[in-house]
C-alpha cells in the first residue's frame, strides 16, 4: 500500500545497504538518496541505522518493523517527503552523537522545509506515510532532548495522528507496513493523553488536533499491546476526581469495574504474521505483561478509592518488580514511571535504579531522562511525607480551639483537606496552602496567602517540614561515602529542604510576625543533631539529615542574635523519637542499623521505653512553646520536648 521499494535488512548483497552486524552503508559507490549526502551526513545516517533508530520506542503492531520502515522510507527516493524523513533521521542521529545543538536544529529545520515543500499539490498515501514518519521522529527527538518547556513533541504527534485520519489510514484491513506506522502513532497518542491529563501543558489545540481526536478502530490493530493501549486510553477518559459529580454515580463505578475486569482477564494471544509481538526483543512478553500490570495499577490508583488497593494490588506490584529484575533494559517510560512511583522500600528502588542504569548504559536507549527525573522527584516527595514528624497532630491540637486560625503548608492540598474532612470535620479554622519548602516561589506564595487569611499578622511559626531519606537513614557516613555522587545529592537535598527552605520562610514571614502578638518562630529539630550526643554515644545514623538539622540550629541562633531586641523569639525544639516510621520493608542491614541506634539510645537514656506517639510529642512540644520566652533565656536555644537537653 505504501509503494516503497524493498530494502533488504540481512542479506550480504543488500543495496544500497549491506549487512555487517547492524546495517551499514556500502563502502563502494552509492546511489539514490545516499549519494546526495556529504561524507559527514553519510556517517550520521549510518549512526542512525546502528544506534539512534533503536531509541525510537514503540509498543504495538510489529514494533520492530517501525525502525526498518523509517530507514526504508528515508532511502526510497529523493522526493521532498522522503527527504524530510531522511533529514529528521539525521537530526535524531545528531542529537545522539552529541553534536552541537545548532547542528541538530539545522537538520530539523531542513526536515520541516521539505515537509512544507511536499504539501504543494495532491498528497497521496505514500506521502502521508512520509509525513507521519518524519513527524514521529521529530516528536521522538523533542522528547529525548527533554524539551520540558516546549510542547513541540505533542504538536508533531498530534499532526501525525491527524494525517492518519485525513488520509484514511485508520481503517480495517491495513497492510502490514501501514499497520506498523499506525500502531506507532497509536502508542504515542495514548501516552500523550497521559501527559495531558497529569501535566496539562499551557497550550491550545483545536478539536481536530487534540490528542483525543485520534483513536483507531480496534479491528485495524490487533494483539495484546493494542488491547492494553485501548484500555489505558479508556482509563484516562474514565477516571475523575471525588469533587466531580460523576464520581459517586453507579455508572461511573461500573465503568471502572469493567475496565479493571478486562485488564485482569486479558488473554495472551499467540503471535502471528500480522500480530504485534516483538520477536526481536528477547523479553517482549515481559514488557507486555508489565504494561498490563502498570495499567491495572494506574487504574486502581487513579480511581481515587472506588477500586480497592487490596491484596491483588499488592501481588501485582510484587510481580512487576520481579519482571523488572529480569529485563535487560526498559526503554518504555510508562511502566517505569508507574512502578517507580510504587517503589516503597530500598530494594524496590534499587530494582528501578538498576533497570534504568542498564537501559542508559545502552547508548541506543537514550529516551528515559525525563521519566528518571520524575521518579527522583516522586521519591523525594515520598521521603518528605514519610519522614515528617506528624504535623497533622499539631493541626489537630491547635485547631481544637476555635479561636485559633491554623494554616498548614502542605505538598498535597487535596489529600490533606480530604483527611481534615474525615478526621476533623467541621473545623472551619483550618486552612491549607499548597507548596514545597524547598521552592522559594512557593514560600513567597505561602506568606502572601497567610497575609490574606490573617489580615497581615502571624503569632507563631512551627517549621516542621524535613527530609530524612531512606537511603541515608541507617548507614554510617563512611558507608554512604562509597557512593559519593549519591551522597552529595542526598546532602544537598537535605540542606535545601531542612535548612535553606526554613531560612527563606523565616525571613519572608518576619513582617507578619512583627505584627503578631506572640512573636514566636519555632524550628522542629532533632536530638541527633546535638554533637555531644553523637560523639558520646557513637550515633552514626542519618548523617545528611542531622548535619542539615545542626545547620538549622545555628541559623536559629543567628536569627535570635539579630531579632531578639525586637522581642521575636527564635528557638529549635526536638520532638523526641516519634513512632511514625514503618520498618516492615527494611533490609536486614537496615534493621541492624536500627538495632544499633536503639542500643545507643539505651546507653544514653537507660530508662528510655521507646518511641512516643505523635500525640504525646505534639502535646509536649506545644507546652514548651507556650512556656518559652526571651526573658526566660530561651532565645536561640535548642531544647528537647521536655524543655531541656534530655532528648529521650
Amino acid at each position: 500500500m505504501l509503494g516503497l521499494p524493498e530494502v533488504s535488512f540481512g542479506s550480504p548483497d543488500a543495496s544500497p545497504l549491506e549487512a555487517s552486524g547492524p546495517l551499514s552503508l556500502i563502502k563502494g559507490p552509492v546511489v539514490g538518496p545516499i549519494a546526495q549526502l556529504n561524507r559527514a551526513d553519510q556517517r550520521s545516517f549510518q549512526y542512525f541505522i546502528q544506534t539512534a533508530s533503536y531509541s525510537i520506542t514503540s509498543f504495538g503492531h510489529d514494533a520492530p518493523r517501525v525502525r526498518e520502515l523509517l530507514i526504508q522510507i528515508a532511502l526510497s527516493d529523493i522526493s521532498p517527503s522522503s527527504t524530510a524523513v531522511l533529514k529528521s533521521s539525521l537530526a535524531l542521529a545528531s542529537f545522539h552523537r552529541d553534536d552541537p545543538l545548532q547542528a541538530t536544529a539545522q537538520y530539523k529545520i531542513a526536515a520541516l522545509r521539505k515537509l512544507a515543500e511536499s504539501t504543494q499539490g495532491r498528497i497521496g498515501v505514500t506521502d502521508s506515510a512520509c509525513h507521519i514518519a518524519a513527524g514521529m521522529i521529530l516528536s521522538t527527538l523533542e522528547i529525548q532532548q527533554n524539551s520540558m518547556k516546549s510542547s513541540h513533541w505533542l504538536w508533531y504527534a498530534c499532526g501525525a495522528a491527524k494525517i492518519v485520519k485525513t488520509a484514511g489510514l485508520d481503517v480495517d484491513n491495513l497492510d502490514h507496513d501501514t499497520a506498523a506506522l499506525v500502531g506507532w502513532v497509536h502508542y504515542y497518542n495514548t501516552l500523550s493523553r497521559f501527559s495531558l491529563r497529569h501535566w496539562q501543558p499551557h497550550l491550545t489545540l483545536d478539536a481536530d488536533g487534540a490528542a483525543d481526536s485520534f483513536h483507531p478502530v480496534p479491528e485495524s490493530l490487533s494483539g495484546a499491546p493494542h488491547e492494553i493501549l485501548y484500555l489505558l486510553s479508556e482509563a484516562f477518559n474514565a477516571v475523575t476526581v471525588p469533587s466531580d459529580p460523576r464520581y459517586e454515580g453507579k455508572a461511573h463505578r461500573n465503568h471502572l469495574e469493567i475496565i479493571d475486569w478486562k485488564l485482569r482477564n486479558l488473554e495472551k494471544k499467540a503471535p502471528d504474521n500480522n500480530d504485534s509481538a516483538d520477536t526481536t526483543h528477547p523479553a517482549f512478553d515481559l514488557v507486555v505483561e508489565l504494561y498490563r500490570l502498570s495499567t491495572l495499577i494506574y487504574l486502581r490508583r487513579a480511581s481515587a478509592g472506588i477500586l480497592s488497593l487490596d491484596q491483588k494490588f499488592t501481588t501485582w506490584v510484587g510481580q512487576a518488580f520481579e519482571l523488572l529484575e529480569q529485563l535487560p533494559a526498559c526503554q518504555w517510560p510508562f511502566p517505569l514511571l508507574i512502578f517507580g512511583c510504587e517503589a516503597e522500600n530500598d530494594r524496590q528502588r534499587m530494582i528501578i535504579l538498576d533497570v534504568m542504569e542498564r537501559t542508559t548504559k545502552n547508548l541506543q536507549y537514550r529516551n528515559i531522562a525525563t521519566v528518571k527525573s520524575v521518579i527522583k522527584t516522586v521519591w523525594v516527595q515520598k521521603d518528605l511525607y514519610a519522614e515528617d514528624m506528624n504535623y497533622f497532630e499539631f493541626v489537630r491540637q491547635l485547631s481544637a480551639d476555635p479561636n485559633n486560625t491554623v494554616i498548614g503548608f502542605v505538598r498535597n492540598k487535596k489529600a490533606t483537606e480530604e483527611k481534615i474532612q474525615r478526621e476533623l470535620p467541621g473545623r472551619a479554622n483550618i486552612h491549607t496552602v499548597q507548596g514545597e519548602i524547598q521552592k522559594l516561589e512557593d514560600v513567597k506564595n505561602l506568606v502572601k496567602e497567610v497575609a490574606k487569611i490573617t489580615g497581615g499578622s502571624l503569632d507563631y511559626i512551627i517549621a516542621n517540614a524535613a527530609l530524612q531519606s531512606e537511603w541515608s537513614a541507617h548507614d554510617p557516613i563512611g558507608v554512604l561515602g562509597e557512593e559519593p555522587e549519591r551522597l552529595e545529592e542526598d546532602v544537598l537535598e537535605s540542606f535545601k529542604i531542612n535548612t535553606l527552605g526554613n531560612i527563606h520562610l523565616f525571613n519572608l514571614a518576619l513582617p507578619l510576625i512583627r505584627k503578631g502578638q506572640a512573636k514566636k518562630i519555632i524550628s522542629i529539630s532533632s536530638g541527633m543533631a546535638d554533637p555531644d550526643v553523637i560523639t558520646n554515644f557513637a550515633i552514626t545514623d542519618g548523617a545528611p539529615y542531622t548535619i542539615s538539622k545542626g545547620a538549622l540550629n545555628i541559623a536559629v541562633a543567628k536569627f535570635d542574635a539579630q531579632y531578639r531586641k525586637e522581642g521575636i523569639l527564635f528557638m529549635a525544639i526536638s520532638p523526641g523519637l516519634v513512632a511514625t516510621q514503618d520498618t516492615s520493608n527494611y533490609t536486614e542491614e537496615q534493621l541492624e542499623g536500627v538495632r544499633n541506634m536503639v542500643a545507643a539510645f539505651k546507653g544514653y537514656a537507660p530508662d528510655w521505653e521507646g518511641a512516643i506517639s505523635p500525640e504525646e510529642s505534639a502535646t509536649a512540644v506545644l507546652s514548651v512553646i507556650n512556656k518559652a520566652s526571651i526573658e526566660a533565656g530561651n532565645g536561640g536555644s535548642f531544647v528537647s520536648h521536655y524543655g531541656n537537653k534530655q532528648w529521650l
